[in-house]
Protein backbone atom coordinates (compact mmCIF):
# COMPACT_ATOMS: atom_id res chain seq x y z
CA UNK A 1 0.00 0.00 0.00
CA UNK A 2 1.25 3.45 -0.85
CA UNK A 3 2.45 4.85 2.51
CA UNK A 4 0.71 8.09 1.32
CA UNK A 5 -2.86 6.78 0.72
CA UNK A 6 -5.77 5.98 3.16
CA UNK A 7 -7.76 3.40 3.06
CA UNK A 8 -10.80 3.10 0.40
CA UNK A 9 -12.85 4.93 3.13
CA UNK A 10 -10.64 7.67 3.25
CA UNK A 11 -10.74 8.13 6.93
CA UNK A 12 -7.29 9.03 8.41
CA UNK A 13 -4.29 10.01 7.82
CA UNK A 14 -1.60 7.08 7.09
CA UNK A 15 0.03 5.31 9.59
CA UNK A 16 2.89 3.74 7.92
CA UNK A 17 4.92 6.32 6.10
CA UNK A 18 7.72 5.49 4.43
CA UNK A 19 11.55 7.12 4.98
CA UNK A 20 10.86 9.40 2.27
CA UNK A 21 7.45 10.54 3.09
CA UNK A 22 8.36 11.17 6.32
CA UNK A 23 11.32 13.10 6.03
CA UNK A 24 9.76 15.40 3.60
CA UNK A 25 6.48 16.19 6.01
CA UNK A 26 8.73 16.92 9.25
CA UNK A 27 10.72 19.09 6.87
CA UNK A 28 7.89 20.90 6.36
CA UNK A 29 6.73 21.30 9.83
CA UNK A 30 10.39 22.84 10.68
CA UNK A 31 9.66 25.44 8.02
CA UNK A 32 6.71 26.09 9.57
CA UNK A 33 8.38 26.13 12.30
CA UNK A 34 10.63 28.80 11.14
CA UNK A 35 8.05 30.85 9.45
CA UNK A 36 6.37 30.94 12.82
CA UNK A 37 9.45 32.12 14.60
CA UNK A 38 9.69 34.80 11.86
CA UNK A 39 5.85 35.73 12.18
CA UNK A 40 6.42 36.70 15.90
CA UNK A 41 10.02 38.13 15.49
CA UNK A 42 8.32 40.23 12.98
CA UNK A 43 5.11 41.45 14.62
CA UNK A 44 7.03 41.83 18.10
CA UNK A 45 9.62 44.34 16.91
CA UNK A 46 7.90 46.58 17.87
CA UNK A 47 7.54 46.10 21.39
CA UNK A 48 11.16 46.19 22.11
CA UNK A 49 11.66 49.13 19.62
CA UNK A 50 8.87 51.03 21.47
CA UNK A 51 10.71 53.11 24.21
CA UNK A 52 12.60 54.52 21.00
CA UNK A 53 9.72 55.16 18.90
CA UNK A 54 7.59 57.06 21.76
CA UNK A 55 10.50 59.55 22.40
CA UNK A 56 11.18 59.82 18.29
CA UNK A 57 7.06 60.25 17.92
CA UNK A 58 6.30 61.73 21.93
CA UNK A 59 3.72 58.53 22.14
CA UNK A 60 2.29 58.53 25.79
CA UNK A 61 0.66 55.36 26.78
CA UNK A 62 -3.08 55.74 25.38
CA UNK A 63 -1.11 56.14 21.80
CA UNK A 64 1.08 53.56 22.59
CA UNK A 65 -1.97 50.70 23.19
CA UNK A 66 -3.61 52.22 19.90
CA UNK A 67 0.12 51.44 18.08
CA UNK A 68 0.71 47.96 19.67
CA UNK A 69 -3.07 47.24 18.86
CA UNK A 70 -3.33 48.22 15.04
CA UNK A 71 -1.41 44.71 14.11
CA UNK A 72 -4.82 43.14 15.53
CA UNK A 73 -7.18 44.77 13.52
CA UNK A 74 -6.62 43.04 10.41
CA UNK A 75 -5.23 40.40 11.92
CA UNK A 76 -8.45 39.06 13.79
CA UNK A 77 -10.46 40.08 10.91
CA UNK A 78 -8.39 38.00 8.14
CA UNK A 79 -8.39 34.76 10.79
CA UNK A 80 -11.94 33.44 9.71
CA UNK A 81 -11.26 34.50 5.31
CA UNK A 82 -7.65 33.00 6.23
CA UNK A 83 -9.29 29.70 7.27
CA UNK A 84 -11.51 29.24 4.94
CA UNK A 85 -9.15 29.93 1.66
CA UNK A 86 -6.78 27.15 3.85
CA UNK A 87 -9.36 24.79 3.38
CA UNK A 88 -10.09 25.63 -0.49
CA UNK A 89 -6.56 26.82 -2.02
CA UNK A 90 -3.16 25.53 -3.02
CA UNK A 91 -1.56 26.25 0.61
CA UNK A 92 2.09 26.13 -0.67
CA UNK A 93 1.32 29.21 -2.73
CA UNK A 94 -0.86 30.99 -0.15
CA UNK A 95 1.64 30.64 2.52
CA UNK A 96 4.24 31.73 0.46
CA UNK A 97 2.50 35.21 -1.04
CA UNK A 98 1.10 35.44 2.75
CA UNK A 99 4.94 35.19 4.32
CA UNK A 100 6.37 37.84 1.02
CA UNK A 101 3.24 40.65 2.02
CA UNK A 102 4.16 40.26 5.57
CA UNK A 103 7.94 40.70 5.65
CA UNK A 104 8.01 43.47 2.92
CA UNK A 105 5.30 45.34 5.51
CA UNK A 106 8.38 44.59 7.94
CA UNK A 107 10.88 46.00 5.91
CA UNK A 108 8.77 49.15 5.09
CA UNK A 109 7.46 50.20 8.76
CA UNK A 110 11.51 51.20 8.90
CA UNK A 111 10.51 54.06 6.60
CA UNK A 112 7.70 54.82 8.32
CA UNK A 113 8.11 59.02 9.58
CA UNK A 114 4.45 59.45 11.08
CA UNK A 115 2.03 57.57 13.41
CA UNK A 116 -0.17 56.90 10.50
CA UNK A 117 2.53 55.38 8.50
CA UNK A 118 3.43 53.23 11.43
CA UNK A 119 -0.61 52.09 11.78
CA UNK A 120 -1.21 51.53 7.96
CA UNK A 121 2.18 49.25 7.59
CA UNK A 122 0.90 47.37 11.05
CA UNK A 123 -2.40 47.08 9.88
CA UNK A 124 -0.79 45.52 6.30
CA UNK A 125 1.60 43.18 8.78
CA UNK A 126 -1.50 42.02 10.50
CA UNK A 127 -3.51 40.74 7.00
CA UNK A 128 -0.13 38.62 5.52
CA UNK A 129 0.05 37.06 9.18
CA UNK A 130 -3.15 36.04 9.52
CA UNK A 131 -2.05 32.77 7.20
CA UNK A 132 0.21 31.53 10.37
CA UNK A 133 -2.37 29.63 12.48
CA UNK A 134 -5.03 28.30 10.20
CA UNK A 135 -2.65 27.71 7.30
CA UNK A 136 -0.30 25.78 9.57
CA UNK A 137 -3.14 24.09 11.69
CA UNK A 138 -4.35 22.65 8.58
CA UNK A 139 -1.23 21.74 7.10
CA UNK A 140 -0.55 19.60 10.03
CA UNK A 141 -3.93 17.84 9.61
CA UNK A 142 -3.65 17.12 5.98
CA UNK A 143 0.08 15.08 7.02
CA UNK A 144 -0.83 13.34 10.46
CA UNK A 145 -2.96 11.31 12.07
CA UNK A 146 -5.14 12.66 14.86
CA UNK A 147 -2.93 11.08 17.45
CA UNK A 148 0.23 12.31 15.96
CA UNK A 149 -0.73 15.95 15.79
CA UNK A 150 0.21 16.80 19.44
CA UNK A 151 3.85 17.25 19.09
CA UNK A 152 3.92 18.75 15.65
CA UNK A 153 1.63 21.48 16.60
CA UNK A 154 3.44 21.86 19.26
CA UNK A 155 6.83 22.23 17.35
CA UNK A 156 5.16 25.03 15.05
CA UNK A 157 3.85 26.81 17.64
CA UNK A 158 6.82 26.76 19.31
CA UNK A 159 8.65 28.97 16.67
CA UNK A 160 6.63 31.87 17.83
CA UNK A 161 7.90 31.75 21.75
CA UNK A 162 11.40 30.98 20.00
CA UNK A 163 11.19 34.18 17.27
CA UNK A 164 10.38 36.25 20.94
CA UNK A 165 13.25 34.53 22.92
CA UNK A 166 15.35 35.21 19.69
CA UNK A 167 14.22 38.72 19.53
CA UNK A 168 14.39 39.47 22.64
CA UNK A 169 18.66 38.50 22.23
CA UNK A 170 19.03 40.36 19.08
CA UNK A 171 16.31 43.20 18.13
CA UNK A 172 17.98 45.30 21.47
CA UNK A 173 21.51 44.90 19.73
CA UNK A 174 20.19 45.89 16.50
CA UNK A 175 18.16 48.57 18.45
CA UNK A 176 21.23 50.28 20.15
CA UNK A 177 23.26 50.08 17.14
CA UNK A 178 21.20 51.36 14.15
CA UNK A 179 17.64 52.72 15.36
CA UNK A 180 14.56 51.51 14.98
CA UNK A 181 14.37 52.17 11.48
CA UNK A 182 17.09 49.93 10.22
CA UNK A 183 16.43 47.76 12.58
CA UNK A 184 13.04 47.20 10.81
CA UNK A 185 14.49 46.98 7.49
CA UNK A 186 17.23 44.24 8.32
CA UNK A 187 14.79 42.03 9.81
CA UNK A 188 12.05 42.36 7.43
CA UNK A 189 13.52 42.43 4.36
CA UNK A 190 16.06 39.05 5.04
CA UNK A 191 13.29 36.81 5.98
CA UNK A 192 12.19 36.82 2.40
CA UNK A 193 14.90 34.15 2.07
CA UNK A 194 12.55 31.40 3.94
CA UNK A 195 10.32 31.42 0.32
CA UNK A 196 13.43 29.56 -1.12
CA UNK A 197 12.88 26.46 0.70
CA UNK A 198 9.04 26.86 0.98
CA UNK A 199 8.97 26.59 -2.59
CA UNK A 200 11.31 23.44 -2.77
CA UNK A 201 10.23 20.93 -0.18
CA UNK A 202 6.10 21.79 -0.40
CA UNK A 203 4.18 19.40 -2.79
CA UNK A 204 2.87 21.42 -6.06
CA UNK A 205 -0.45 21.26 -4.53
CA UNK A 206 -0.63 21.50 -0.63
CA UNK A 207 -4.26 21.12 -0.18
CA UNK A 208 -7.12 18.24 0.61
CA UNK A 209 -7.46 15.98 -2.44
CA UNK A 210 -4.38 16.44 -4.18
CA UNK A 211 -3.03 14.05 -5.52
CA UNK A 212 -0.23 15.53 -6.66
CA UNK A 213 0.71 16.67 -3.20
CA UNK A 214 0.65 12.51 -2.62
CA UNK A 215 3.09 12.08 -5.28
CA UNK A 216 5.23 14.57 -4.36
CA UNK A 217 5.57 13.20 -1.08
CA UNK A 218 5.97 9.87 -1.65
CA UNK A 219 8.52 10.34 -3.89
CA UNK A 220 9.44 8.81 -7.14
CA UNK A 221 9.15 4.70 -8.11
CA UNK A 222 7.08 3.83 -5.29
CA UNK A 223 5.65 1.50 -7.42
CA UNK A 224 2.13 1.27 -5.71
CA UNK A 225 -1.39 1.74 -6.78
CA UNK A 226 -2.52 5.05 -7.76
CA UNK A 227 -6.03 4.21 -7.23
CA UNK A 228 -6.56 4.58 -3.45
CA UNK A 229 -7.59 8.13 -2.05
CA UNK A 230 -3.72 10.20 -1.42
CA UNK A 231 -3.01 10.95 2.08
CA UNK A 232 -4.28 14.99 1.58
CA UNK A 233 -7.65 13.70 1.27
CA UNK A 234 -8.07 12.43 4.49
CA UNK A 235 -9.98 15.18 6.58
CA UNK A 236 -11.87 16.85 4.36
CA UNK A 237 -14.15 16.73 0.97
CA UNK A 238 -13.44 17.65 -2.25
CA UNK A 239 -12.92 21.46 -2.19
CA UNK A 240 -14.06 23.48 -5.37
CA UNK A 241 -11.16 23.94 -7.80
CA UNK A 242 -11.15 28.05 -7.52
CA UNK A 243 -8.71 27.78 -9.84
CA UNK A 244 -11.13 26.82 -12.81
CA UNK A 245 -14.41 28.02 -11.55
CA UNK A 246 -17.11 28.87 -14.40
CA UNK A 247 -17.96 32.31 -14.53
CA UNK A 248 -21.78 33.13 -14.17
CA UNK A 249 -22.21 33.33 -17.65
CA UNK A 250 -20.56 29.82 -18.17
CA UNK A 251 -18.75 30.62 -20.89
CA UNK A 252 -15.62 32.17 -19.11
CA UNK A 253 -13.71 31.05 -16.42
CA UNK A 254 -13.37 33.12 -13.09
CA UNK A 255 -10.23 34.73 -12.23
CA UNK A 256 -8.34 33.35 -8.81
CA UNK A 257 -8.87 36.64 -7.42
CA UNK A 258 -13.15 36.43 -7.85
CA UNK A 259 -12.98 33.28 -5.86
CA UNK A 260 -11.14 34.70 -3.21
CA UNK A 261 -13.09 37.67 -2.64
CA UNK A 262 -16.09 34.69 -2.59
CA UNK A 263 -13.95 33.12 0.04
CA UNK A 264 -14.28 36.57 2.24
CA UNK A 265 -17.95 36.96 1.61
CA UNK A 266 -18.98 33.84 2.82
CA UNK A 267 -16.45 33.43 5.64
CA UNK A 268 -18.82 35.78 7.81
CA UNK A 269 -22.20 34.42 7.39
CA UNK A 270 -20.75 30.87 7.71
CA UNK A 271 -18.68 31.26 10.85
CA UNK A 272 -21.83 32.38 12.25
CA UNK A 273 -24.17 29.19 11.53
CA UNK A 274 -21.32 27.81 12.84
CA UNK A 275 -21.32 29.18 16.14
CA UNK A 276 -25.11 28.87 16.35
CA UNK A 277 -24.69 25.32 15.85
CA UNK A 278 -21.51 24.01 17.44
CA UNK A 279 -21.01 24.46 21.00
CA UNK A 280 -17.71 22.73 20.90
CA UNK A 281 -16.59 25.78 18.87
CA UNK A 282 -17.93 28.81 21.44
CA UNK A 283 -15.95 26.54 24.26
CA UNK A 284 -12.78 26.49 22.78
CA UNK A 285 -13.21 29.90 21.29
CA UNK A 286 -13.85 31.34 24.75
CA UNK A 287 -10.97 29.60 26.74
CA UNK A 288 -8.49 30.66 23.99
CA UNK A 289 -9.58 34.60 24.19
CA UNK A 290 -8.65 34.36 27.74
CA UNK A 291 -5.33 32.73 26.85
CA UNK A 292 -4.55 35.25 23.79
CA UNK A 293 -5.78 38.34 26.37
CA UNK A 294 -2.64 36.91 28.79
CA UNK A 295 -0.86 36.02 26.01
CA UNK A 296 -0.45 39.36 24.33
CA UNK A 297 -0.57 41.15 27.47
CA UNK A 298 3.01 39.51 27.69
CA UNK A 299 4.29 39.91 24.39
CA UNK A 300 3.07 44.03 23.41
CA UNK A 301 3.57 45.41 27.04
CA UNK A 302 6.51 43.44 28.71
CA UNK A 303 9.62 44.32 27.39
CA UNK A 304 8.08 48.63 28.08
CA UNK A 305 7.20 47.25 31.56
CA UNK A 306 10.94 46.10 32.14
CA UNK A 307 12.36 49.36 30.73
CA UNK A 308 9.92 51.64 32.51
CA UNK A 309 8.90 49.76 36.14
CA UNK A 310 11.95 47.86 36.56
CA UNK A 311 14.33 50.11 34.91
CA UNK A 312 16.11 48.05 32.68
CA UNK A 313 17.96 49.14 29.77
CA UNK A 314 16.57 47.85 26.42
CA UNK A 315 19.61 45.48 26.27
CA UNK A 316 19.02 43.84 29.59
CA UNK A 317 15.09 44.00 29.01
CA UNK A 318 15.34 42.84 26.02
CA UNK A 319 17.94 39.23 28.06
CA UNK A 320 15.06 39.53 30.97
CA UNK A 321 11.98 38.85 29.00
CA UNK A 322 13.35 36.46 26.71
CA UNK A 323 13.22 34.32 29.34
CA UNK A 324 9.22 34.12 29.78
CA UNK A 325 9.01 33.56 26.23
CA UNK A 326 11.38 30.67 26.15
CA UNK A 327 9.71 28.99 28.99
CA UNK A 328 6.55 29.57 26.80
CA UNK A 329 7.56 28.08 23.70
CA UNK A 330 9.82 25.33 25.17
CA UNK A 331 6.43 23.72 26.98
CA UNK A 332 4.77 24.42 24.33
CA UNK A 333 5.70 20.96 22.41
CA UNK A 334 6.15 19.20 25.80
CA UNK A 335 2.42 19.39 26.42
CA UNK A 336 1.32 17.81 23.21
CA UNK A 337 4.01 15.11 23.55
CA UNK A 338 2.83 14.36 26.95
CA UNK A 339 -1.11 14.30 26.39
CA UNK A 340 -0.04 12.39 23.32
CA UNK A 341 1.78 9.49 24.96
CA UNK A 342 -0.74 9.29 27.57
CA UNK A 343 -3.52 8.96 24.98
CA UNK A 344 -1.72 6.33 23.13
CA UNK A 345 -1.08 4.65 26.63
CA UNK A 346 -5.18 4.32 26.92
CA UNK A 347 -5.45 7.05 29.11
CA UNK A 348 -8.95 9.04 28.75
CA UNK A 349 -8.01 11.64 25.94
CA UNK A 350 -10.15 13.87 26.55
CA UNK A 351 -9.58 14.45 30.35
CA UNK A 352 -5.82 14.19 29.44
CA UNK A 353 -6.07 17.09 27.31
CA UNK A 354 -8.62 19.43 29.31
CA UNK A 355 -6.63 18.34 32.38
CA UNK A 356 -3.26 19.41 31.13
CA UNK A 357 -5.05 22.95 29.75
CA UNK A 358 -6.17 23.32 33.64
CA UNK A 359 -2.73 23.13 35.23
CA UNK A 360 -1.38 25.07 32.85
CA UNK A 361 -3.78 28.23 32.86
CA UNK A 362 -4.06 28.08 36.53
CA UNK A 363 -0.31 28.72 36.51
CA UNK A 364 -0.79 31.93 34.92
CA UNK A 365 -1.99 33.63 38.28
CA UNK A 366 1.64 33.73 39.15
CA UNK A 367 1.30 36.71 37.22
CA UNK A 368 -0.43 38.85 40.20
CA UNK A 369 2.32 39.03 42.62
CA UNK A 370 4.54 39.09 39.71
CA UNK A 371 3.16 42.57 39.50
CA UNK A 372 3.78 43.29 43.43
CA UNK A 373 7.03 41.91 44.60
CA UNK A 374 9.52 45.00 44.67
CA UNK A 375 12.67 42.98 43.72
CA UNK A 376 12.96 42.64 39.51
CA UNK A 377 14.23 39.21 39.39
CA UNK A 378 11.36 37.80 42.26
CA UNK A 379 9.08 39.58 39.14
CA UNK A 380 10.77 37.83 36.51
CA UNK A 381 10.96 34.30 38.08
CA UNK A 382 7.05 34.67 38.71
CA UNK A 383 6.77 35.80 35.55
CA UNK A 384 8.39 32.94 34.07
CA UNK A 385 6.62 30.16 36.20
CA UNK A 386 3.54 31.86 34.40
CA UNK A 387 4.71 30.94 31.39
CA UNK A 388 3.95 27.29 32.19
CA UNK A 389 0.70 28.15 30.69
CA UNK A 390 2.49 27.29 27.32
CA UNK A 391 1.83 23.82 28.45
CA UNK A 392 -1.66 24.24 27.25
CA UNK A 393 -0.88 25.41 23.60
CA UNK A 394 -1.09 22.67 21.51
CA UNK A 395 -3.86 20.68 23.49
CA UNK A 396 -5.97 23.37 22.51
CA UNK A 397 -5.29 22.89 18.81
CA UNK A 398 -5.57 18.84 19.14
CA UNK A 399 -9.00 19.51 20.63
CA UNK A 400 -10.07 22.50 18.06
CA UNK A 401 -8.92 19.52 14.99
CA UNK A 402 -10.73 16.72 16.77
CA UNK A 403 -14.10 18.49 16.97
CA UNK A 404 -14.32 20.60 13.46
CA UNK A 405 -16.14 19.31 10.82
CA UNK A 406 -14.62 17.23 8.32
CA UNK A 407 -13.07 19.97 5.50
CA UNK A 408 -13.63 22.77 7.95
CA UNK A 409 -9.84 22.44 9.92
CA UNK A 410 -8.67 25.81 8.82
CA UNK A 411 -11.97 27.52 8.67
CA UNK A 412 -12.50 26.63 12.40
CA UNK A 413 -9.04 27.31 13.40
CA UNK A 414 -9.61 31.02 11.64
CA UNK A 415 -12.90 31.38 13.57
CA UNK A 416 -10.50 30.45 17.16
CA UNK A 417 -7.94 32.52 16.28
CA UNK A 418 -10.21 35.29 15.02
CA UNK A 419 -11.81 35.13 18.65
CA UNK A 420 -8.53 34.91 20.23
CA UNK A 421 -7.11 38.00 18.46
CA UNK A 422 -9.84 40.06 19.44
CA UNK A 423 -7.91 39.57 22.91
CA UNK A 424 -5.04 40.66 21.15
CA UNK A 425 -6.77 43.83 20.25
CA UNK A 426 -8.14 44.77 23.42
CA UNK A 427 -5.44 43.60 25.37
CA UNK A 428 -2.84 46.31 24.46
CA UNK A 429 -5.77 48.98 24.63
CA UNK A 430 -7.06 48.22 28.04
CA UNK A 431 -3.74 47.99 29.61
CA UNK A 432 -2.89 51.38 28.38
CA UNK A 433 -6.00 52.79 29.19
CA UNK A 434 -5.40 51.40 32.93
CA UNK A 435 -2.30 52.53 33.27
CA UNK A 436 -2.91 55.88 32.00
CA UNK A 437 -5.87 55.71 34.75
CA UNK A 438 -3.90 54.17 37.82
CA UNK A 439 -0.22 54.69 37.15
CA UNK A 440 0.54 51.24 37.86
CA UNK A 441 0.76 47.72 35.67
CA UNK A 442 -0.95 45.86 38.69
CA UNK A 443 -4.60 46.15 37.53
CA UNK A 444 -4.03 44.66 33.98
CA UNK A 445 -1.49 42.00 35.24
CA UNK A 446 -4.53 41.24 37.75
CA UNK A 447 -7.36 41.60 35.07
CA UNK A 448 -5.10 39.20 32.83
CA UNK A 449 -4.48 36.20 35.41
CA UNK A 450 -7.63 36.26 36.55
CA UNK A 451 -9.06 36.35 33.07
CA UNK A 452 -6.88 33.10 31.82
CA UNK A 453 -7.69 31.22 35.40
CA UNK A 454 -11.74 31.48 34.41
CA UNK A 455 -11.53 31.31 31.00
CA UNK A 456 -10.13 26.96 31.84
CA UNK A 457 -13.68 26.51 33.13
CA UNK A 458 -15.31 26.83 29.34
CA UNK A 459 -13.21 23.53 27.99
CA UNK A 460 -14.94 21.75 30.93
CA UNK A 461 -18.45 22.96 30.96
CA UNK A 462 -18.52 23.88 27.49
CA UNK A 463 -16.93 21.62 25.58
CA UNK A 464 -18.02 18.05 25.54
CA UNK A 465 -16.44 14.53 25.16
CA UNK A 466 -13.33 14.59 22.09
CA UNK A 467 -15.23 12.61 18.99
CA UNK A 468 -13.50 9.06 18.04
CA UNK A 469 -10.76 9.80 16.17
CA UNK A 470 -11.16 10.23 12.39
Amino acid sequence: MNPNVTSAHGSGSPSNIDATSNVRRWIIVGLLFTASLINYFDRATISFALPLISKTLSLGPEVKGVLLSAFFWSYALMQIPMGLCSDRLNLRWLYAGAFVLWSVAQGLTGFATTLGMLLLFRVILGIGEAIYLPGGTKIVSLLFSPSERGLPCGIFDFGTRTGLVAEGLVVPWLLTQYGWQTTFQVVGFTALLWVIPWIWATPRQLRANSPAASEDLAGAGSGHSSSQQPALDMLVAEPTDFRSTPAVDGNVRAPLIANVRQCIRSAISLSIFLLARYKNLIGICLGFFCFDYYWYLLVTWLPDYLVNVRQMTILKAGIYASLPFLVFGSTEPIGGWIADRLARAGWDETRVRKGIITVAFLTGLLLIPASQVTNANTAIALIIGGCLVGLSTANMLVILQYCAPAGAVGLWTGIFNFVGNVAGILAPLVTGKLIQATGSYTPPFVLAAVALAVGQLSFWLIVGRLPARR
